[in-house]
Order: C-alpha cells, then sequence, then structure tokens
C-alpha cells in the first residue's frame, strides 16, 4: 500500500531529489493541523510544537498550522527546512517564561545554521520582554519567507545574518508589523553580513511597518539602533516601507550594501537620519595585508580619506569610522607606516530611491554633535532619487557627503533647509 512517506520516495527517485521541496510535499501532504501531532493550547507547548515541526520536516515539509489562540512556550521553537508554520491571523505564540539568558542568548524563533524553505504565516510572536535575544533569529537562512506576522515585546525583532561560510539569501517580509518592543530594545530590523561574512543576497520587503524608538533614545542613552538596518546586502527591493518614530535613525543602508530598489518609503520621526544611504564601514582589497590590524589608522595618499581597520581576513581589510573623505577607488594608503596599494572598495552603489516621504527626522533628543537630515548619503556611488517630498521641523532636507555620482538637489521636494553638502566632496549627479 502506498503511505504518504512511499508517495514523496516515489517522486524523488523518479523526477530528482531536488523536487522533493516544499512544493511538492505539500502538493502531497496538504497542510498538517498542529492538533492532529499533539500541540494544544497552553503555556507551555514549546516541546511539543518541536516535535511537530521535526515530524513535519521528517515528512518532507509542509505547512504546519496552528489554529487561532494562545500558545505559550519556555523554550525557544526551531523552525526546519521544508516547514512553514501558519497561523490564523487570530494566533498568537509567546513566551511563558524567560528564554535565554546573558551567557546562552537564546530566541523566540530559531532557525540553524542553512535552514532553507521555511517561513512564518499569520501569526503574532509576542516575546513578552522575556526573550533575550530575537523575536526571530536565522543564520544564514535561504528562501525563508515572513508573511503576515506581527512582532512586539522584543530585544530584536528580526535577526537575520549571513556568515563567514555561508550567505543568507532569498528572504522575503510581507505584510510584516514589528512594534511594541521590549524595555530593553536594540534593532527592530537588523538584516547583515557580519563582518567579515558573505554578502546577504536577494532581499525583498514589501509592506513593513516598523514604529517604536529601537531603544530609548536620550540625552543619557545615545547609543540606540537604527530601526531597519540592511548591511552588506547585495541585490534588494523595498517597497511599502514605513518607519516612524525611530530611536536613531530610521532605516539605514550601509557598509557595501548594492543593487537595490527602493519606493514608497515613509520615514517620520527619527531622532537621527531620516534614511541613511552609504557609509557604516567599507570592505577593500588590499596588495599586502601585514601592515594592517585591528585599531589601526589608514589614510589614502590621494584621497586624504581616513579610517580605522575593524578586521583583516586574507588580502581583504574591513574599515570603519570613514572620516574626512571617500577613499578613491584604487590609491596607495598607508598603515603602521608602510604603502600599500588599495583596490575594489566595497561602496553602497547602484541604489533607485522612488518616492521617498519624509519629515520630523533629526530631533536629536540625545544633544550629539552632527548634522541629521531626512535623507543622508555618504560614502556612497550611483545614487538615484525621484519624486522625494522631504522637510519637517528638525535637520535638513537632504545632506550628501563623500559620495560620487549621486544627487546634490531634489528637484521638486519638499525641503526644510533645502539641500544641504557638508564634510567632503561631492560628485553630483547630472
Amino acid at each position: 500500500m502506498l503511505t504518504r512517506r512511499s508517495l514523496l520516495g516515489i517522486a524523488a527517485a523518479t523526477t530528482g531529489a531536488g523536487l522533493a521541496s516544499r512544493g511538492l510535499a505539500q502538493l502531497l501532504n496538504g497542510a498538517v493541523d498542529a492538533s492532529q501531532l499533539g500541540v494544544t493550547q497552553g503555556n507551555d507547548i514549546g516541546a511539543a510544537l518541536n516535535r511537530a515541526i521535526a515530524q513535519v520536516a521528517k515528512d518532507g515539509g509542509g505547512v504546519l498550522r496552528l489554529d487561532g489562540g494562545l500558545y505559550g512556550t519556555r523554550d525557544p521553537i526551531i523552525l526546519q527546512t521544508g516547514v512553514t508554520l501558519k497561523g490564523t491571523g487570530e494566533t498568537t505564540l509567546y513566551a511563558s517564561a524567560p528564554i535565554g539568558d546573558a551567557k546562552a542568548k537564546r530566541s523566540l524563533i530559531e532557525q540553524p545554521d542553512g535552514t532553507a524553505r521555511c517561513g512564518l504565516a499569520d501569526i503574532l510572536l509576542d516575546c513578552r520582554n522575556q526573550v533575550e535575544f530575537a523575536a526571530w533569529r536565522a543564520v544564514a537562512p535561504r528562501e525563508t519567507t515572513c508573511t503576515g506576522v506581527v512582532m512586539r515585546g522584543w530585544t530584536f525583532g528580526v535577526y537575520f545574518v549571513s556568515t563567514a561560510d555561508s550567505s543568507a539569501d532569498g528572504v522575503t517580509f510581507r505584510d510584516t508589523i514589528i512594534h511594541q518592543g521590549a524595555d530593553r530594545q536594540i534593532y527592530p530590523a537588523f538584516l547583515s553580513s557580519t563582518t567579515g561574512g558573505k554578502p546577504f543576497r536577494n532581499l525583498l520587503i514589501e509592506r513593513m511597518t516598523l514604529a517604536g524608538t529601537g531603544g530609548s533614545y536620550s540625552p543619557t542613552n545615545a547609543a540606540t539602533a537604527d530601526q531597519l538596518t540592511m548591511q552588506n546586502v547585495r541585490g534588494f527591493v523595498l517597497r511599502d516601507v514605513i518607519s516612524r518614530d525611530g530611536g536613531e535613525n530610521g532605516m539605514s543602508i550601509v557598509r557595501g550594501c548594492r543593487d537595490g530598489e527602493m519606493s514608497n518609503i515613509i520615514v517620520t520621526g527619527a531622532d537621527g537620519q531620516g534614511c541613511q544611504i552609504g557609509g557604516g564601514g567599507l570592505e577593500v582589497t588590499v596588495s599586502d595585508p601585514a601592515p594592517f590590524a585591528k585599531g589601526l589608522r589608514v589614510q589614502g595618499l590621494e584621497s586624504g580619506a581616513e579610517a580605522i581597520v575593524d578586521l583583516v581576513a586574507g588580502n581583504q581589510v574591513w574599515l570603519s569610522r570613514l572620516m574626512r573623505r571617500q577613499f578613491s577607488p584604487a590609491e596607495e594608503i598607508v598603515c603602521g607606516g608602510q604603502r600599500v596599494r588599495m583596490s575594489d572598495p566595497q561602496f553602497c552603489r547602484n541604489i533607485a530611491l522612488d518616492g521617498l516621504k519624509a519629515s520630523r527626522n533629526g530631533r536629536n533628543a540625545a544633544a550629539i554633535k552632527g548634522a541629521f537630515a531626512d535623507l543622508y548619503i555618504t560614502h556612497a556611488e550611483d545614487i538615484t532619487v525621484r519624486n522625494a517630498r522631504i522637510g519637517g521641523a528638525q535637520g535638513h532636507g537632504l545632506l550628501v557627503n563623500n559620495s560620487r555620482n549621486v544627487p546634490c538637489a531634489l528637484s521638486g521636494a519638499l525641503g526644510n533647509d533645502g539641500p544641504s553638502r557638508r564634510g567632503g566632496p561631492v560628485v553630483c549627479a547630472a
């Protein structure tokens, strides 16, 4: 007699192992009701839910459905390859006890390194200020989807990163709300390559709303975080994204992000920059890595640019604290008293922003020195901006410096202080 598992085995054998993926499994399996696998409402369902996820993954993957109601867990929920955990829109998964501690930082939802073809849908993740790390943590995720998910009570909201060995690749967020963070908040949304790691590739964000501070920003606490942070993301699309009342920057597209499209972006009330494109750090290739060590100062002999060494890996050097000017694409640099040829600086580049509404940014409650703006472009190349309406009571409308082929003025834009060029040379786009 053919069982569901034997059908999957026949399909994989006759059409190739690649077809035993989430698509085929769901076609043959359909959705599985978690209650049929021993998951019922309560305040300690973590072990049962993890067993159910593991069973669906073992059977080839598919949708594991949680009925509407309250499901409490004392343990991280571990997503596995090929499994989507789907609620009804009235399903809440919450932390019923502290999850993790300062030594073992754990998250409400976790994905093992490289987990693929999985996701969450139509569910509320309520950390209740009891989760040490993130509402959802994914290390080098591939083909991961987040649809109709609300997150609250978080320290981090989402924390998705590449590593030195594996890229995050093919991540999609749709109809996502991240708000009402915990007492101690860091990043609502952090999508990044670790320093020295592989790029984060192919990111799509549609209809995401981030509201809240990302940290209580005040004169005594200036080190809070940006609401949406993207670092070293290669190939991205942001559509219909709203950032309100950020603790520091509303959105930061930094550290070598490139090949991106942004449309219908709204950023209001950030304490620092509304939307920042560029800066944050720079990866370069050097002819001889011997002179470089963490913490040493680097200076460009042609450009006069300065930075601090953050990490050295082979012939790759990661620089932080970019100062004064933009490094030239290929120039001699001095570090530790020695001259070395630099090449291939990984600036943020090739990013198109079409439709930006930004106001009331640059509130600067922490009263720190610096200039703030609705749109800040720095250490970037080949940036285009269309249909921008910027300006408010604080800061500048547009602030640009140390960049090439970027806008120095926005035609038709509303700017409270007009375009502003500060701090370094700019090659203006036509």
